[in-house]
């Protein structure tokens, strides 16, 4: 083929196709090692003690997670009342007596703590629920 001063020659190339690579093959799982076959074993006693321990363990680690995020509420709203009982110090002496009737909603904490206080008041209606769940909701 000529082009101007260009020669070029055109061979003509076959290109094979790349190989089709199959997936690898899949494992033979053995039934003792399997997570689904081991979970549902023929025991049914065995299952119900496991079932009983699991919620136990799982209820006693959130109780114990509500009882700490409670104590660190009292811990940030004691901090509010200290803010408040300084702030209400410094001012002057006729307005000291209503100032102490005065609630603080976030003065003299950060933002976590604020919203830390919002999430445990969530916690105590999720709480209140539950209880009245338990002791009103019909079977």
């Amino acid at each position: 083929l000529v082009i101007g001063d260009i020669y070029c020659n055109i061979r003509t190339v076959s290109v094979a196709a790349p190989p089709i690579l199959s997936p690898p093959p899949r494992p033979i799982m053995d039934p003792s090692t399997d997570i689904d076959m081991a979970n549902k074993g023929n025991n049914p006693i065995g299952q119900l003690a496991g079932y009983v321990k699991d919620s136990f363990l799982r209820m006693k680690d959130g109780t114990v997670q509500l009882y700490t995020n409670h104590k660190r509420c009292n811990e940030i709203r004691a901090k509010q009342r200290d803010y408040l009982s300084i702030k209400a110090a410094s001012l002057p002496t006729n307005e000291q007596g209503p100032a102490k009737k005065y609630r603080v909603s976030a003065g003299g904490i950060t933002y976590e703590e604020f919203d830390f206080l919002t999430k445990g008041k969530e916690d105590r209606g999720k709480l209140a629920n539950i209880v009245f769940m338990m002791f009103f909701a019909p079977n």
